[in-house]
């Protein structure tokens, strides 16, 4: 290491040096890996693509499928029905690849409040210490023990049932346990000697924090984020299906399931099975990726 006035020259962070060429490598040889992926990708590439192969919309009625007749309803390509509609006459094959795309927008979303604010904060609060670290981690603890529906009710009331309401709240929730595990690591990495060789170069806080501390996390985080999507998910599909969080004329897999729950009662049992095994191929692969890159990356504690 040469130290000349402020400027410093010293070694690349670990991950930054061994980058992500291995990763990917090794995630390329793991079979649940490519598995998660393929799965993930094919549904991707339905929620993206699935609205436009179908001329219909998900609040659009066929009145020529609605009747007491179910045969009308049922699944038929010379109706343009692959998947039948509903007992409303509304096409189950658009409303589930709509549901599909907005479950995801919308846990994708909060998952990137959940990284970017959890690991700002706990990256903060882990590299300056002290007093201050205390008080901030008081207060994710304070905001923990709060339940999550509990604060929904209350944001919806304030600032109504919007879908950005539910993944901020969602988002701002899920960075929580995020900050507690960058917090964790960043204690860790501050006493790195390239962390120190910084701050002896005169390296202000937060370009310490972002630039040779942040980076060394993105592995951990990546992994987090990963298996912290298929949660998500499922707590949106559950907020929606209790009826807090999207609302018609929008459709998620969560209103779809809660519809085809009460279909069955009318025996209608394909309403429900589409959109479950949505949900469950969704959080197959997801975990899968998670699984991949977490053997991939070599990175062990919590997740």
């Amino acid at each position: 290491m040469a130290i000349s006035g402020r400027s410093l020259n010293f070694d690349a962070p670990p991950m930054l040096r061994s980058g992500w060429t291995s990763i990917v490598a090794r995630m390329a040889r793991s079979a649940r890996g490519r598995f998660g992926i393929g799965i993930f990708v094919l549904i991707a590439l339905f929620a993206v693509f699935g609205p436009a192969l179908t001329p219909w919309t998900p609040d659009v009625i066929d009145w020529n499928a609605v009747g007491e007749d179910a045969s009308l309803r049922a699944p038929s390509l010379a109706t343009g029905h692959p998947l039948g509609v509903d007992d409303l006459g509304r096409d189950l094959f658009a409303r589930l690849a709509h549901g599909t795309q907005t479950s995801l927008t919308i846990s994708c979303l909060a998952v990137a409040i959940a990284v970017i604010c959890g690991t700002a904060y706990g990256a903060i609060a882990g590299y300056v210490g002290g007093v201050i670290d205390q008080v901030m981690m008081r207060i994710v603890d304070t905001l923990y023990a709060l339940p999550m529906t509990f604060v929904l009710v209350v944001m919806v009331l304030l600032f109504g049932q919007a879908t950005e309401v539910l993944f901020i709240c969602i988002g701002g929730f899920s960075s929580l346990g995020l900050a507690r595990v960058v917090r964790g690591q960043t204690l860790v990495i501050k006493t790195q000697p390239y962390v120190e060789a910084a701050v002896i170069g005169g390296a202000r806080p937060l370009d310490v924090v972002f630039t040779h501390i942040v980076p060394n996390l993105l592995g951990l985080v990546a992994i987090y984020a990963t298996i912290l999507v298929p949660e998500l998910v499922f707590t949106e599909s559950l907020i929606s299906f209790m009826g807090l969080g999207v609302q018609d004329p929008d459709v998620s897999l969560g209103v779809l399931i809660s519809e085809g729950m009460s279909g069955l009662l009318f025996g209608i049992s394909l309403h429900l099975a589409c959109p479950l095994l949505m949900f469950v191929s969704v959080q197959v692969a997801l975990y899968c990726i998670g699984d991949g890159l977490r053997e991939a990356s070599d990175v062990k504690g919590e997740g």
